[in-house]
């Protein structure tokens, strides 16, 4: 077992001030000045660090706030669009229904016969009554008083 004081190319002592320094193991004062600028500055960032933890935690929170009521949002959303699809898909079978109750009764032209609107009896158009055109659910009619936009 060797001591590493005892090896021969490692200096025992120095002089500084006046007196023995052991250089391995005694700080002067000039080296505690520059440690303790160093922890000063540890310490700065430590602080800094510290404070920026808590600002990623609190954007964090935020975050999932955020996104807590987004898919709030989305299931609110999702319900209303399933509930229109609903409506629509029963607005449908009812104008379908409407529409073969139509072709039914006797006297009633198809939308776009170019002839004129037939009357209840099916034999005679309607004089002064027309079809000028049908586009989606909008039929464009003439009429005596003028031209009429009539949704179906």
């Amino acid at each position: 077992f060797t001591r590493i004081w005892s090896i021969p190319y490692l200096p025992q002592f120095t002089v500084r001030d006046g007196e023995a320094y052991d250089f391995l193991f005694s700080v002067d004062e000039e080296t505690l000045k520059r440690l303790g600028a160093i922890q000063g500055q540890l310490d700065g960032i430590a602080h800094l660090v510290t404070a920026l933890n808590q600002t990623v935690q609190a954007m964090a929170g935020h975050a999932e706030r955020h996104q807590q009521r987004t898919q709030a949002w989305q299931i609110q959303e999702q319900q209303a669009l399933k509930t229109a699809h609903a409506e629509q898909a029963a607005l449908r079978v009812l104008v379908g229904e409407l529409e073969a109750r139509i072709k039914r009764r006797p006297g009633f032209a198809s939308l776009g016969a170019s002839e004129g609107v037939a009357s209840a009896e099916g034999r005679t158009p309607i004089p002064g009554w027309s079809i000028q055109a049908v586009s989606g659910n909008r039929a464009w009619l003439r009429i005596p008083q003028g031209e009429v936009t009539h949704k179906r």
